[in-house]
């Protein structure tokens, strides 16, 4: 910067500045010299721009950009893969029934149908994360959708001791949406949260509902691991998965986001290490004519 400067030539780029309450935010700046009538800089002329809406317009674009092209790879190979793994399901499950085979080959048989049906189920999920199903949209009340989601995790939950809170909200704000994926969507979120806090002392999720003028906050927050920036950044991509081999497709996340898109809105995360992570659900409030 300062090499450009000094040679009397306009600097423009990008620096991370901090507000008055001490967040971090990108920051468009432009620093033109002037000069004296002597051709000597006598001082500098700063235009700065916050650019934190813009990158995030960029992150979102650059986000669904990755998806578009992942999705059409995925349809790719879920075909490909389909058909010998039917194959492969059916064989190992006449063998298993045959008599008189030895109890271990069995067994060994119902590992391999069991693996090949895990197979076809992830297939079966690339195959509906590349088809990006349209929502199918109606009115619905933010607090129906709430009061739906604790009881289908509630008991798996409590087994596992863990504290679930949902605040439903007091009012009847409506979104035009699809409520079976925003379901999908906020059981996915708890599913995360419920792996992120099984090895945390304090075993805590909650969700909650926020409102902007215009937008609905749906927030996940666990008290479990957290994440680093790398993971952060990475979180929305197709496959990418921080779980043991077996215990994940990747795919959760990515189709969540989709789904967020294809309602207008997006999904955002905050996280931590050691104190949690917060995943937000944002999407546009139905207005009522």
């Amino acid at each position: 910067m300062w090499k450009t400067l000094r040679a009397g030539k306009v600097w423009t780029g990008k620096i991370i500045n901090k507000r008055k309450d001490e967040t971090l935010y990108n920051q468009d700046t432009s620093i033109t010299p002037v000069k004296d009538s002597k051709g000597e800089i006598t001082h500098f002329i700063a235009i700065n721009r916050d650019a934190t809406q813009l990158t995030m317009v960029q992150d979102r674009m650059a986000v669904s950009e990755k998806l578009a092209s992942t999705g059409l790879l995925a349809a790719g190979i879920a075909h490909e893969i389909n058909n010998p793994l039917s194959v492969i399901m059916g064989l190992s499950q006449i063998l298993a029934e045959e008599k008189g085979i030895p109890e271990s080959l069995r067994t060994d048989l119902n590992t391999i149908t069991d693996q090949a049906r895990r197979a076809g189920s992830i297939t079966q999920g690339l195959l509906r994360f590349s088809r990006g199903q349209q929502p199918a949209k109606s009115q619905v009340s933010i607090g129906s959708i709430l009061k739906q989601i604790s009881p289908l995790v509630a008991y798996d939950f409590k087994r596992r001791g863990i504290a679930l809170t949902v605040l439903s909200p007091n009012d009847d704000r409506k979104l035009l949406a699809d409520p079976d994926q925003i379901q999908q969507v906020l059981l996915n979120l708890l599913i995360n949260a419920k792996h992120a806090v099984e090895s945390s002392p304090k075993k805590k999720v909650s969700v909650s509902v926020a409102y902007t003028k215009t937008e609905a906050v749906l927030s996940v927050h666990d008290t479990g691991c957290g994440m680093e920036p790398g993971v952060m950044k990475n979180i929305f991509d197709p496959f990418f998965t921080t779980k043991p081999v077996g215990q994940g497709t990747g795919l959760g996340l990515a189709i969540s986001y989709s789904i967020a898109v294809d309602h207008g809105g997006t999904l955002e995360v905050d996280s931590e290490p050691g104190k949690g992570s917060e995943f937000r659900l944002i999407l546009p409030l139905l207005v009522e004519s």
